[in-house]
């Protein structure tokens, strides 16, 4: 069994700041290639490639380059629909790109998102299903250094959602005229059951155990855009604090190992 994995990168014209994307996504990868169990494919999918990932020399991560226009947040008419879109776009070229290897499962990561050194042992270890949604996991603020459990990550992040290749529709290309055939980007990650309920209606397993640490604090999050007044802003400051506790040897050691 093998596991695919779906990278989607924003552009440097996208990014509010290029040099943190990059170290996110070098973070990221960090944690794919530190897995204990090496049964995957990587497709990195953007605009533009990191000078640390054209210099990896790993056959399982792979950088494919779009080549339609980047979204412009300063264009006079520019909307946020246009980051989905990119995103969109580039989850269904990466699933394209996958479409060539015999894998298992695929499974759409965030670029600035960690996964557990065990986490495709564990994916792969349970029984055979239509595919899993990840509810164990840690908020991390990354500035912070400081982590908060949560057993409902799903509600929160988009790198959940764990679908088998056989109740997968491959789109003969890339265009947002398929957006509703791909379960990633027709369904928002917290409602990616009714792809298993409704459209397949097939049972998934949930997996509890903490595999995800779901980054936020990075300095150029898409989701920073939410927090637009100052209660918004001094609830986000304090919940670390209130609820969180700072990162320890154990979450370094699964999530941050190099």
């Amino acid at each position: 069994m093998t596991l695919g994995i779906i990278v989607p990168l924003k552009s440097k014209q996208i990014s509010r700041d290029w040099q943190v994307t990059s170290e996110t996504l070098k973070s990221t990868i960090n944690a794919i290639s530190s897995q204990s169990n090496q049964d995957y494919f990587v497709a990195v999918v953007g605009h533009d490639c990191p000078e640390f990932l054209s210099s990896l020399n790993h056959h399982k991560i792979n950088f494919t380059r779009v080549d339609y226009p980047a979204p412009d947040r300063q264009a006079a008419n520019f909307t946020n629909q246009e980051l989905i879109n990119d995103k969109n776009l580039k989850i269904i070229n990466g699933l394209l790109l996958l479409e060539k290897k015999s894998l298992s499962y695929i499974y759409q990561l965030d670029s600035d998102d960690l996964i557990h050194k065990d986490f495709v042992k564990t994916v792969l270890s349970q029984n055979e299903c239509a595919g899993m949604i990840i509810n164990g996991g840690y908020i991390y603020y990354k500035s912070l250094q400081r982590i908060i459990p949560t057993k409902h990550v799903h509600h929160l992040c988009g790198s959940t959602n764990i679908i088998s290749t056989k109740y997968l529709s491959f789109p003969p290309k890339a265009d947002l005229k398929y957006v509703n055939d791909v379960p990633w980007t027709k369904y928002r990650h917290m409602n990616l059951c009714k792809f298993f309920n409704n459209d397949i209606n097939q049972s998934f397993e949930t997996i509890e155990t903490p595999l995800l640490a779901y980054v936020v604090a990075s300095g150029d999050n898409f989701s920073d855009r939410w927090r637009n007044s100052w209660f918004k802003q001094l609830k986000w400051y304090l919940r670390p604090y209130v609820l969180g506790k700072k990162t320890d040897d154990l979450f370094n050691k699964n999530f941050l190992s190099s």
